[in-house]
């Protein structure tokens, strides 16, 4: 179960998940594990910190916002990079 947004404890715990769902077998594979899980551990810091926002400020929303949606891409790019390497590890085997 995750903590608070802001508990640091959340990215270790992701990361542990993260490593038990999806098996890194390379060294390449393990940081791109831990790409995903700072990825989604920043964004779900970023969503508490948009719902906390406040509305009528729309420059701050706009910009949390920004940064929820960076944060999610960048989390679905190593999620790829992850698949790809994966899949390029087991041809080769």
């Amino acid at each position: 179960m995750l903590n608070a947004p802001d508990d640091p404890a959340d990215l270790v715990e992701l990361r542990r998940l993260l490593r038990e769902e999806h098996a890194p077998a390379s060294p390449a594979q393990e940081i791109l594990v831990d790409d995903m899980a700072y990825c989604l551990w920043r964004a779900r810091r970023l969503q508490a910190a948009l719902a906390a926002a406040d509305p009528t400020d729309l420059e701050a929303t706009a910009k949390l916002q920004d940064l929820v949606t960076t944060a999610t891409e960048n989390y679905r790019l190593a999620l790829q990079s992850f698949t790809m390497v994966r899949d390029l590890r087991a041809a080769r085997s």
